[in-house]
C-alpha cells in the first residue's frame, strides 16, 4: 500500500511546484523503525537530511557550519546535510528516496506539503516527542501564524524553521524624488496604485526606466494576500480541512482584476508575467521602487542596496493580510529509535531561541519562536536594521499558504491561470471559473 501511494503521488507531482489520512504512527518503537534500515555504525549515529538549496552559496555554508557545530557538541551524532535544490526538487528527491527505501531522517520542505506527506504515510506526528522534551513550553513558543500549517487533524506534524512572510520593500529615496513622504508608505490598494503611477519613470521616448511597483506572478503565494484581504469574511483560498478550494468568488474576481489593472490601467507595473527571481535584483539596481517579496530577501537587500530603503505591511482593502511562507522540519518514517532520538536532538538544537535569532540575522528568515525575539542578538539586530521589525509585525496578519490535498497540482493550475490573465489569454472571470472547476474535480475523491 505504501509503495502504491508513493508511486501515485510521484506521478501526480512530476514537475509540480510545492506541497488524507491521519494515519502516521507514533514516533519511537516498532512502527517508527519499520520500512527503513539504520544508517548508524558503531557508537555514532548518522542523521541525514535534505535541505532545499543549491550546493554552495551562503546559506549552504551556514547549514554546513550548523551540522559541524552540532557534531562538535554531540560527538555521538554525525549530521549529513544533502543540498537538494528548491522545494519542488527536494520533494521529488524525497519521493525517489522513499521508493528506494532510502529516505533521510528528516527534510525541510515547504509548509503546505504537509497533506502530501501525510497521504504518502511518509512522516510521523511529533506529539510524543514534544511531550517528552519541551512540552507546551516549547511548542507554544512558536508563533501561531507559523504553527498553523504544522497542525492537522489535532496532531503536530512539523516544526517551523526557515519561515517568512510576504512584505513590501520600498525605495525611500525614490519616494522623496517624486514628492511622496517616505514615512507614509501605501496602506490601501488605492494608494498602492497611485504611488506606483507616480514612481514609474519614463525616458523622453516613453520607454520605462523604472517601474513603480513589481508584484511577482505566482499562484497562491502571491495572490493569497489579495484574496484574503478582499474576501467577504476573511476566508482563505481553501477550507481548513483541505478538501475544497474557494477560488471563484466575486471578491477574488475583484482582487485578480486589480492585479491586472496595475499594469494595464494604472501603468504602475509591467503588463504580463513578473518573474519572482528578478524582482529583488531590480529593486537593488534601482529599476523598481516597490516590490512585494518574501522577508527572506531582507539580508540580501540590506547588504546590497546602496540607498535608503524601508519595509511596510502589505496594503489591503477590508483587512490586513499576508502569507506565512517558508519551510518546516518534517521527520520521516523509517528511522531506528537511535536515529529518531538523534534527529530530535538536532531539531531541538536548531530551534533554540538564540540559534533562531542568529538564523534570522544571517538569512532574513523570521525567527519562528517568540523567545528568539527577546534575545540580545535580536535587540542589537533591530537597532542596526530597524526595517526588520516590520517582518515581525506582519506576523499578526499572516495566514496559511494554500493547503489542500493535491496542493501541488492545484497550485500549478492557479499559477497557469494567473499567468493567462496577466498575458491576456483569459479574462479574470474565465480563469477563476476554469480554475474552480479543475480544483473541484481534483478534490472530488477526497469528498466522498
Amino acid at each position: 500500500m505504501k509503495k502504491t501511494a508513493v508511486a501515485l503521488c510521484m506521478s501526480l507531482m512530476l514537475g509540480m511546484f510545492v506541497g488524507c489520512s491521519s494515519g502516521g504512527s507514533a514516533p519511537g518503537g516498532q512502527n517508527a523503525a519499520s520500512g527503513g534500515s539504520a544508517k548508524s555504525s558503531g557508537k555514532q549515529v548518522e542523521v541525514e537530511f535534505y535541505y532545499p538549496v543549491q550546493v554552495g552559496g551562503a546559506i549552504a555554508q551556514l547549514v554546513e557550519s550548523y551540522a559541524s557545530d552540532f557534531a562538535a557538541e554531540n560527538p555521538d551524532i554525525k549530521v549529513s546535510p544533502v543540498f537538494s535544490g528548491g522545494y519542488a526538487d527536494t520533494l521529488q528527491k524525497l519521493i525517489t528516496a522513499i521508493q528506494a527505501d532510502n529516505q533521510p531522517q528528516f527534510c525541510i520542505l515547504a509548509n503546505p506539503t504537509i497533506l502530501t506527506l501525510i497521504s504518502m504515510d511518509a512522516i510521523i506526528p511529533l506529539d510524543d516527542l514534544i511531550n517528552k522534551d519541551g512540552g507546551s513550553e516549547y511548542i507554544n513558543d512558536f508563533y501561531p501564524g507559523f504553527m498553523a500549517n504544522s497542525v492537522f487533524d489535532g496532531k503536530v506534524w512539523s516544526i517551523p524553521f526557515q519561515r517568512s512572510a510576504l512584505l513590501m520593500f520600498y525605495n525611500r529615496d525614490h519616494f522623496r524624488e517624486v514628492g511622496l513622504d517616505p514615512e507614509k508608505p501605501p496602506k490601501s490598494w488605492e494608494e498602492m496604485a497611485e504611488y506606483g503611477q507616480k514612481l514609474t519613470k519614463f525616458d523622453q521616448n516613453g520607454n520605462v526606466q523604472r517601474w513603480g511597483l513589481l508584484i511577482p506572478s505566482g499562484g497562491a503565494w502571491d495572490f493569497g494576500p489579495f484574496a484574503i484581504a478582499n474576501s467577504a469574511n476573511g476566508e482563505n483560498l481553501m477550507t481548513d480541512d483541505g478538501r475544497k478550494c474557494l477560488l471563484d468568488t466575486p471578491e477574488n474576481v475583484e482582487a485578480l482584476q486589480y492585479l491586472k489593472d496595475l499594469g494595464t490601467v494604472y501603468k504602475a507595473s509591467p503588463e504580463g508575467v513578473v518573474d519572482m527571481a528578478t524582482a529583488p535584483a531590480n529593486f537593488i539596481e534601482g529599476k523598481a521602487s516597490m516590490i512585494q517579496v518574501s522577508s527572506g530577501n531582507l539580508a540580501n537587500i540590506n547588504s546590497s542596496a546602496d540607498f535608503d530603503w524601508g519595509i511596510c505591511l502589505l496594503p489591503y482593502t477590508k483587512r490586513p493580510a499576508s502569507i506565512a511562507g517558508g519551510g518546516n522540519l518534517y521527520l520521516m518514517k523509517g528511522s531506528s529509535e537511535e536515529e529518531l532520538d538523534a534527529t530530535w536532538r538536532f531539531v531541538r538544537w536548531l530551534t533554540e531561541p538564540e540559534r533562531q535569532a542568529q538564523w534570522n540575522v544571517d538569512t532574513g528568515y523570521i525567527a519562528a519562536r517568540k523567545s528568539a525575539h527577546e534575545t540580545e542578538t535580536m535587540r542589537k539586530y533591530y537597532e542596526e536594521v530597524p526595517q526588520a521589525k516590520i517582518g515581525f509585525e506582519q506576523l499578526e496578519s499572516c495566514y496559511n499558504e494554500m493547503r489542500v490535498y493535491e496542493s501541488e497540482k492545484i497550485g500549478n493550475a492557479l499559477t497557469d491561470k494567473y499567468d493567462a490573465v496577466m498575458t491576456g489569454s483569459l479574462t479574470v472571470e474565465e480563469a477563476l471559473k476554469e480554475l474552480q472547476a479543475f480544483a473541484d474535480e481534483t478534490l472530488a475523491p477526497y469528498n466522498k
